[in-house]
């Protein structure tokens, strides 16, 4: 956090007030950081991205929520980034889709996330998730809208898409 605090040094000394709320709290909390925390946590980030290649090793990517909740209904406003944090740590390369509508109609995403320097094939495999997931969500649409949908999404992939 405090590389990207660098990076927006003149935006959180000159135009604090108008950055979004979680920048603001991100900031705020790294100031009480000492150097010992931000290693113990950079330390930790890399033991996390070590045990995930293994993963990697087994799986071509990774299916998880892109955000918490839906869309922001005004499409300009910023969602929880948890989840988009958690992969940038990890230093992969991630692709959102959107797979379903949320309560208020806007869209919710699923992120398609791969081993690190792998961008192209996560791009490669996000496309055929699209055109296969689209197929299914025509196909259950009314199932999916209702929640009453009990069948599996998921599949193994080739090595070839």
């Amino acid at each position: 956090m405090r590389n990207v605090l660098r990076l927006l040094e003149e935006e959180l000394e000159n135009q604090f007030d108008v950055l979004n709320h979680r920048i603001k709290a991100g900031a705020e909390a790294s100031l009480s950081w000492s150097d010992g925390d931000l290693q113990a946590a950079q330390t930790h980030a890399e033991k996390c991205r070590s045990a995930l290649g293994g993963i990697f090793d087994e799986f071509d990517v990774i299916l998880t929520a892109s955000t918490v909740g839906e869309a922001t209904e005004d499409l300009v406003g910023i969602s929880d980034s948890c989840f988009n944090r958690i992969w940038t740590m990890m230093h992969g390369p991630c692709v959102t889709i959107p797979a379903f509508s949320g309560p208020n109609g806007m869209p919710v995403g699923i992120q398609v996330v791969g081993r690190p320097g792998d961008d192209a094939n996560v791009i490669e495999i996000a496309g055929w998730i699209t055109r296969i997931y689209s197929w299914v969500l025509l196909d259950k649409w009314w199932e999916i809208k209702h929640g009453i949908y009990t069948g599996s999404l998921a599949c193994r992939t080739s090595s070839r898409w």
